[in-house]
């Protein structure tokens, strides 16, 4: 018998359901996300308060389905997006907590930059470029507008206030990590234990980013050009059924869990999942979630331009399809 462990972190819940392989629902916990407002405008999580809760609901769901640690063989995961922390992974030093989609601590950088004169040149240009080359990317380019909910203006403001982060990217010991990054890289490396690990993060967070060129499915170049930010620095994006994953480290969830081997099957963020889960599949097929936030979503099958204040992300990537 297969148990599957599923971790759902929103901004408003963290829940975490067991389910057997006919997808029959044995155990479920939920804590509530603590969310800072240390000013008006800023909406943070704190860390180690947030990996709390998640060891703890994973261990209570695993209780109520009457099942042991060694019992769970597989596990998934679907987070919010564009929520960010600085930190050195190899000491565990935060530079700060979680900065979430909804903080608008970096509203007046926005109002700068749309109205500056980089973002307008920028405009400009790659509508003389898509006239030329009629290429969709540069489409896209030419009605480029920062947004608060993205990760760029809320990353760049943190490089110009935070000075720990500052003397930290000169010393070169500063990570940018994305919350499913995050998540994956406590749960492979033990809380820390092992720092070799791997940082990544699957392709549907990075691209609603702000940071990820949904055209090239790598890490933009404005990155750098923004903030000073390398993308060595970024997690690596992987596809959705991305082979490397690994297992949960024994020593990530507690000590009941040191006789466990659980494989990370998949990670995808909270928009996506709720699309697959709705089985919107074809182009033209529409997905609304009404919750923490109000999303649409909308299947174009290709990368689309849209002049009309639509954003292009990612929907789902697999290594097989791409290589084709």
């Amino acid at each position: 018998m297969v148990h599957t462990a599923t971790l759902d972190v929103g901004t408003t819940t963290v829940r975490c359901f067991i389910t057997n392989d006919n997808c029959e629902v044995l155990g479920t916990a939920t804590e509530r996300v603590d969310l800072l407002n240390p000013q008006p405008g800023y909406f943070e999580i704190e860390p180690e308060a947030l990996w709390a809760k998640i060891v703890a609901v994973i261990n209570n769901a695993v209780r109520q389905a009457h099942l042991s640690p060694s019992d769970i063989n597989s596990f998934g995961l679907s987070t919010q997006r564009c929520t960010f922390l600085t930190w050195n992974h190899e000491t565990q030093e935060y530079y700060s907590n979680f900065i979430t989609w909804k903080d608008l601590r970096a509203n007046a950088l926005v109002d700068q930059w749309n109205a500056g004169l980089i973002v307008k040149t920028l405009n400009t240009v790659s509508y003389a470029l898509y006239l030329i080359t009629r290429s969709n990317r540069f489409l896209a380019a030419s009605v480029l507008k920062m947004m608060n909910s993205q990760v760029t203006t809320r990353l760049l403001h943190e490089v110009q206030t935070n000075k720990r982060l500052q003397e930290a990217l000169r010393r070169k010991e500063a990570r940018v990590e994305l919350l499913d990054s995050w998540i994956l890289y406590k749960l492979r490396s033990g809380n820390g234990l092992q720092t070799n690990i791997d940082h990544i993060s699957d392709i549907t967070s990075a691209t609603a980013t702000g940071l990820f060129d949904p055209f090239t499915l790598c890490w933009t170049p404005l990155a750098k050009f923004l903030s000073g930010i390398e993308s060595a620095i970024l997690p690596k994006v992987v596809d959705n059924d991305y082979k490397d994953f690994g297992n949960i480290h024994p020593n990530a969830l507690g000590p009941e869990w040191h006789n466990s081997s659980v494989s990370i099957r998949a990670s995808i963020s909270d928009q996506t999942a709720a699309m697959w889960g709705s089985q919107c599949f074809e182009r033209g097929e529409v997905k609304i979630t009404l919750g923490t936030g109000a999303f649409l979503n909308l299947i174009t099958s290709t990368c689309h331009a849209s002049v009309m204040g639509l954003y292009p992300l990612v929907a789902w990537q697999f290594k097989d399809a791409r290589e084709k």
